[in-house]
């Protein structure tokens, strides 16, 4: 299937879903929201992909989510326990200093404890056509080289004016709900009048893309990050693992293309080094939040709602692609009449907050702390792991979360807690070893040692019109330890574990008090029709 729709003179289009901006996190969410059975239009204004990609890493939580929309082979994962490394140097072939460590916790627990998942190393020119593709077989309509001119919205509807630049045309896309992942310099943020919070501008950081042979033989080394520290020289230099380096300069010197490239050959180290220049690039390096992650019918997600610097968490992309797959069950929802719209309020009220951690975290770590101008002095330094599969949401459709901790911590010390994403752990399900994770997959979950839950699932199939899975541990799905399930998710024997179709315990019932089904029903109503 072609990566761009062909499209007729027409005058208007309807389509539940619009999304504005068509780089990682709109064609993330395009893929869920097709995963889900939602038409959509996605919409773009470049053909292709950036010349000059930035996003590389993505996490085990973000391959997660691709695993589960039909990625998960096509992306290269990483081998299981590899992490990170980054070393001060005063070039790649001269002398090497210490090795800078993100969290400064080496000893944490390693990912693969908690998830079924490895993450990956992909440039994002590489991810996007995958993405699309997908996307597009799953039934997404992408419109490359397609402008947002302007948009309205009232209470029915979002009516956005495009023009076809391939075709030289303007037409009208009529969408009930809209999301704009249209980048740090949004204009439907600014149309919006979204006031955005943190620590602002920083510098505007010169780049190369670039080939060079003789450096990608010192990747066996399993150092793929450098902090290039000369006396008047200071730049970042990492690998896309595909044959192509990037250098970003941090020394607030301007720079003609010439002497970027003279400056990598310095930063290299090696003179007889044969450096082929691909792209050239500028951008500004800034950290700003949105205060709401909608209004109205229309939603931010990605660098729109949340502006974050490069770092080793992988807080940019992966945050963004995290919004959108919190976003699009929740529209599926709605649309279809099974939930009433205060759910879609809950994006913002779960997603903001997380945004918000992320850049208080981006400044407390050594990476950035030099230019934090004491914004994140009081901050605790939380785990890698917790920052990832640890992050802890609250809304009104997360029912029974303990509101006075903290937002992120390791997952197993969570103990299934509502509000965090559902712990993994490997089962037999029909004679298959699986994770638990791949339970949890658009659709709610119930998961009890108790056969009388298997009634009041029944019942809300009936009550609610949704699709309901039930899952009789034990004997439906078989855990390796006899207790792990109580365990990882904090319930008794008679007690349930609920998980909400994004991967998140929606609640729990850590023993059976009363009616199974009455207390099914509330938790239900609660999360689908929140006040």
């Amino acid at each position: 299937m072609s990566e761009i729709s062909e499209k007729v003179e027409m005058t208007e289009v309807e389509i539940p879903v619009l999304v504005l901006g068509g780089s990682l996190v709109g064609l993330s969410a395009g893929l869920f929201l097709a995963d889900c059975g939602v038409p959509c239009i996605v919409i773009e204004k470049h053909l292709g992909s950036s010349p000059h990609p930035r996003a590389i890493g993505y996490t085990e939580h973000t391959m997660e989510f691709f695993r589960h929309a039909g990625l998960g082979d096509l992306i290269p994962h990483q081998k299981p326990g590899m992490r990170l490394r980054r070393v001060r140097a005063t070039s790649l072939f001269g002398q090497w200093f210490e090795e800078s460590s993100w969290s400064g916790k080496p000893n944490a627990p390693k990912l693969a404890h908690f998830s079924p998942c490895t993450g990956a190393a992909i440039a994002q020119d590489k991810l996007e056509p995958l993405l699309r593709t997908r996307a597009s077989q799953l039934g997404c309509d992408i419109r490359q080289k397609t402008t947002l001119l302007e948009f309205k919205q009232n209470d029915g509807n979002v009516e956005a004016t495009v023009r076809d630049e391939i075709a030289g045309h303007s037409y009208k896309i009529k969408a009930q709900y809209m999301i704009a992942a249209d980048g740090a310099k949004s204009s439907t943020r600014e149309a919006l009048g979204i006031e955005r919070i943190g620590r602002g501008y920083i510098q505007t950081l010169s780049s190369l893309l670039f080939e060079c042979p003789e450096a990608d033989s010192l990747l066996s080394k399993g150092v793929s990050q450098f902090d290039i520290d000369q006396p008047d020289l200071r730049a970042f230099m990492t690998t896309y693992n595909d044959g192509r380096w990037a250098i970003m300069f941090r020394d607030n010197v301007e720079r003609t293309s010439g002497e970027l490239l003279e400056a990598a050959q310095r930063a290299v180290g090696l003179s007889e080094a044969q450096i082929k220049p691909i792209a050239f690039g500028n951008w500004d390096l800034a950290a700003l939040i949105c205060e709401t992650y909608s209004k109205g019918r229309v939603f931010l997600a990605g660098d729109a709602a949340h502006c974050l610097p490069p770092t080793r968490g992988g807080y940019g992309a992966n945050t963004g692609i995290d919004d959108v797959h919190n976003l699009a069950w929740k529209l599926k929802f709605v649309i279809d009449g099974k939930a009433s719209p205060s759910l879609l309020d809950t994006y913002s009220d779960e997603r903001q907050p997380i945004g918000w951690l992320r850049h208080q975290q981006t400044f407390a770590r050594p990476d950035y702390a030099s230019v934090s101008q004491g914004i994140a002095k009081d901050e605790e330094i939380l785990d890698d792991a917790g920052m990832e599969l640890g992050q802890l949401h609250l809304s009104s459709s997360v029912c029974g979360a303990d509101e006075t901790t903290t937002l992120a911590k390791r997952p197993d010390l969570w103990k299934g807690q509502p509000g965090v994403r559902a712990p993994h752990a490997w089962i037999m399900r029909s004679e298959m070893r699986i994770s638990t994770i791949d339970l949890f997959d658009k659709k709610f979950v119930l998961l009890s040692e108790c056969e009388d839950w298997s009634k009041a699932v029944d019942a809300a199939r009936v009550k609610f019109e949704i699709n309901v899975d039930f899952f009789l541990v034990g004997k439906d799905i078989v855990f390796d330890q006899e207790l792990e399930f109580q365990e990882k998710f904090g319930v008794g024997p008679f007690g349930a574990s609920l998980v909400r179709p994004d991967g998140l315990v929606g609640w729990r019932a850590k023993e059976r008090e009363g009616d199974p089904s009455n207390a099914l029903n509330a938790t239900l109503s609660q999360i689908l029709f929140p006040e």
